[in-house]
């Protein structure tokens, strides 16, 4: 095979040598050109080393031509793969065919030179477009979620900010006396509006990091009964003014498992903040966190209205709040996607369960077990 052409690689699948030598000669002046005999043969080369366009024969035998069309198109790896065909036979039906399995052209035997360079060289530039189509539309809906996180961010930290420098001028200014009980009342709300912008710059440095692929975690193996006391206790605050109550069943034995306590910690934060604030549903507000050992796993469950239906497939998403729950409460829509891929990158998983009568939402956060702590 020649060195690598600007034109690329063509994997030509034919069984007769004397069409596989012609056809070769005619292409070999443009791109380099691969060699199969038969669509066993190409379908292995085409997953191994994804060509730049397959050129096959409708009918070699074995795994004929639409056949290796077909097994190309279900491949992730391979289903955008520019494919010509080409037959020694005019079959209307099988010409038609290969175009509704997505074939990209049907030459008809015998073709010239000239015709098949053009054809060849038509279907490699129009999937190059295609490719480079779908990579700007990617670019510019990231670019569009960034400016989106922006703009949210931007109006979610106006509103801490705005409470913060009301009450800190008052306080400064006198009109609020320091040792007044409304000036403890004013900086325990400072305190508490100190604490939302700081999640919220914390969520989102967070998830860019994930998107980076920098995040370092400290994985050790943990009862995992300790971090879900400690973040009922930091929710402990948040359960009073919400008017809401959390409630704990753990078993009587270590729940062991591997994880990241950190990160860990956050998730548990995220789940419990999210049960309390946005899934009221009588006058108190009951949040239920119950642990199970076989997986380990921590259900959180509150008694709201739960998720609506439509929203279900989109809840992990980052961005995504849900219409007339999450508005003005001091969010972006990032805690439940970051929560999910932090679990996913300590080797387990978050999932919204299936609804049941009489509870809302309830999230379970599955990690993997580590062996009983000896001594």
């Amino acid at each position: 095979m020649n060195g690598a052409r600007p034109g690329g690689r063509i994997l030509l699948a034919a069984d007769n040598p004397e069409v596989r030598t012609y056809i070769r000669g005619l292409l070999d002046r443009h791109w380099d050109v691969e060699t199969a005999n038969g669509g066993v043969e190409a379908l292995v080369a085409a997953r191994a080393r994804p060509p730049d366009l397959v050129l096959a024969d409708a009918m070699i035998p074995g795994k004929n031509g639409l056949a290796l069309l077909r097994e190309l198109r279900a491949d992730a790896s391979t289903r955008d793969l520019p494919v010509v065909m080409f037959s020694a036979l005019s079959d209307d039906e099988v010409s038609i065919e290969a175009f509704e399995e997505g074939v990209d052209d049907y030459l008809i035997e015998p073709f010239t030179a000239r015709e098949l360079v053009a054809r060849v060289s038509g279907a490699i530039k129009l999937a190059r477009m295609r490719a480079e189509v779908a990579q700007a539309r990617a670019e510019a809906e990231v670019a569009s979620a960034r400016a989106s996180l922006v703009k949210v961010a931007a109006h979610e930290l106006r509103t801490p900010l705005t409470v913060i420098g009301g009450y800190v001028s008052l306080l400064l200014d006198g009109s609020l006396p320091g040792d007044s009980p409304r000036a403890r009342t004013a900086l325990e709300l400072v305190a508490r509006k100190t604490e939302d912008a700081l999640r919220l710059v914390t969520q989102m440095l967070l998830a860019s990091r994930i998107e980076a692929g920098g995040v370092i975690l400290n994985m050790s193996a943990l009862d995992l009964r300790r971090p879900i006391a400690e973040a009922i206790n930091r929710a402990a605050g948040l359960a009073v003014l919400e008017n809401g109550q959390l409630t704990m069943t753990v078993p009587e034995q270590p729940v062991m498992v591997n994880g990241d306590w950190a990160h860990l910690g956050l998730i548990l934060d995220n789940l419990i903040t999210n049960a309390l604030v946005h899934g009221r549903g009588a006058s108190v507000d009951i949040v239920e966190i119950v642990v199970s050992d076989n997986p380990p796993t921590v259900r959180v469950i509150d008694h709201g209205r739960g998720v609506p239906a439509e929203a279900r497939m989109r809840i992990f998403e980052a961005f995504f709040q849900v219409e007339g729950q999450l508005h003005g409460r001091g969010g972006v829509g990032l805690g439940l996607a970051v929560s999910r891929q932090l679990a996913e990158l300590q080797g387990g998983s978050l999932v919204l369960e299936d609804p049941t009568r009489g509870m809302g939402a309830s999230f379970a956060l599955t990690l993997p077990g580590s062996v009983t702590p000896q001594g």
